[in-house]
Formats: C-alpha cells, sequence, structure tokens
C-alpha cells in the first residue's frame, strides 16, 4: 500500500454507512432515532450488487 493510499484509507475511519438487513424504519428509530439521519443501504431493497457498489463509491470519495 502507497503512503498516498494509506493516508487516505486512514482519513476514512470515519466513513458511516450502515447497512440494514431485515430492519424496518422503526425498528432502528426505536433503537436509535439518530441513525435515522445517516444514510443506510437497504441490502432487501438494493440487493449484493447495488449494496458492494455503493460501498465502493463510498470508500473511493
Amino acid at each position: 500500500m502507497t503512503q498516498f493510499s494509506q493516508d487516505k484509507f486512514l482519513n476514512k475511519k470515519n466513513l458511516v454507512l450502515p447497512i440494514w438487513v431485515n430492519v424496518t424504519k422503526e425498528d432502528i428509530y426505536n433503537y436509535s432515532p439518530s441513525l435515522l439521519n445517516i444514510k443506510g443501504l437497504d441490502w432487501n431493497k438494493f440487493g449484493v450488487d447495488e449494496v458492494c457498489k455503493q460501498l465502493y463509491d463510498a470508500i473511493n470519495e
């Protein structure tokens, strides 16, 4: 890993992208209302290909 890519990776440590699996917005709200303010991916809605693509895009921004 080059120093540049290592620095880029370490700077992403604050990236949070929840992946919701078999939970509803109500479940999330009941657990922690503030989590609804974070962009998350619904595994059941998007499926593996789209979730992986969006994760890749978020990491490589």
